[in-house]
């Protein structure tokens, strides 16, 4: 998709999203107030990682997330689905799955679901839904880019510092490992890819192996039997019930550790405005139907957009 037509297709979207609140106005819904220093929108990996170095300096953080705090009451709405079965906390507002393939799964009614896909003419984007963002639902590959490509795409960075400093440390918070060889030459769940690298080499090809953030020490404990299966049960892409460092249990959990960051979910926002002391930030309340229960005008000094490449536009172009 050209950019300038994907522009106009998310300001189109984003203006849907204004007039909806307008027009909000009509009904009777209840309407709060909040002021806070910092605020955070998104707890992906950016929010995520600001959320942890804002609260580690000394500073009070609010976070809102549009989806679930899966782990509230208990993980009242989990466990997470696998892939072959996938019930309706598997997918965002919509009865049937959107995943890349076999979507012959459906449902009675609608959830705030995990996995969230937005079509547009060209391209499916596809979205996090819940504390933790596109960490829950991604494969968890950790991998580091190429530093010749690195330095051409982002000229005006310190490709240098970047390798000595910032990866290193991702690396370090997110526990990223690579699958020890013993296990992988060893374990019955990896002779399809023991396999397919053996041809790939007669073939001439060079492989790797991509480093991940789910614990392949929890995975050889899975397929030993001594703990719950995650990987091994078929969780992927609607989260995983155990195993993967997901940023709600890295650096979210940190951040929360430090009694500084509180973090609101099912608070979705719509736009914002620029004020003579910082932003006000309008966000409706949701609940699991999707349904605006209440709205909410937040202040803040600051305000930290993490809504992901496409929320984060949209929030923009709305505003």
């Amino acid at each position: 998709m050209e950019r300038r037509k994907f522009l106009k297709t998310a300001t189109v979207l984003s203006a849907g999203m204004l007039i909806s609140k307008t027009f909000g106005n009509n009904f009777k819904t209840k309407v709060m107030n909040e002021t806070v220093d910092n605020l955070i929108i998104g707890s992906g990996y950016g929010g995520a990682v600001a959320a942890l170095r804002l609260t580690q300096a000394g500073h009070k953080v609010m976070m809102i997330e549009m989806g679930l705090d899966w782990e509230k009451e208990n993980g009242k709405h989990k466990p997470f689905s696998n892939l072959i079965t996938p019930k309706s906390n598997s997918t965002w507002l919509n009865k049937k799955t959107q995943a890349p393939m076999m979507n012959i799964a459906s449902f009675s009614k609608k959830f705030t679901g995990v996995l969230d896909r937005m079509d547009f003419d060209n391209v499916k984007v596809y979205a996090g839904r819940g504390v933790g963002g596109g960490s829950l639902v991604n494969g968890g590959m950790a991998v580091q880019p190429q530093k010749e490509y690195f330095r051409e795409i982002f000229p005006d960075l310190d490709t240098e510092e970047f390798w000595k400093t910032y990866f290193p440390l991702a690396q370090k918070e997110l526990e990223v490992n690579e699958i020890p060889d013993e296990y992988y030459q060893a374990s019955d769940y990896y002779k399809f890819a023991r396999v397919g690298e053996s041809e790939a080499h007669k073939a001439g090809f060079k492989t790797v192996r991509v480093p991940n953030v789910y614990s392949f020490d929890y995975m050889k404990k899975e397929e030993a039997g001594e703990v719950p299966k995650s990987a091994l049960a078929k969780e992927v892409i609607y989260g995983n019930n155990h195993g993967k460092k997901s940023v709600d249990k890295t650096y979210l959990k940190k951040a929360h550790d430090t009694g500084l960051l509180t973090i609101k979910d099912m608070h979705k926002a719509i736009y914002f405005e620029k004020t003579d002391s910082g932003y006000k930030v309008f966000v409706d309340i949701i609940d699991t139907d999707g349904k605006r229960i209440a709205e909410k005008e937040i202040t803040c000094k600051k305000l930290f957009l993490n809504g992901g490449s496409l929320g984060s536009t949209q929030l923009l172009l709305a505003s």
